[in-house]
């Protein structure tokens, strides 16, 4: 993989987090999106209430630019 290809995927998984709240959908939308196979297989191994987790962390804490 190369390195525009990750900061890419990890730009949309970001703006995924801030848009949605719900792990599922969060995954969903990750998976709907054209990211490379590698990344795919990553996603499938998170868990739904880490997502949301993760969601509510980054509403709170981060900003975006």
């Amino acid at each position: 993989m190369q390195e525009r290809e990750l900061a890419a995927f990890q730009d949309h998984l970001l703006e995924t987090l801030f848009t949605s709240s719900d792990g599922e959908t969060v995954l969903e939308q990750l998976q709907d999106s054209s990211v490379p196979q590698p990344m795919i297989d990553y996603i499938e191994t998170f868990d739904p209430r880490m997502v949301e987790v993760a969601a509510e962390l980054l509403k709170k804490w981060g900003q975006r630019s």
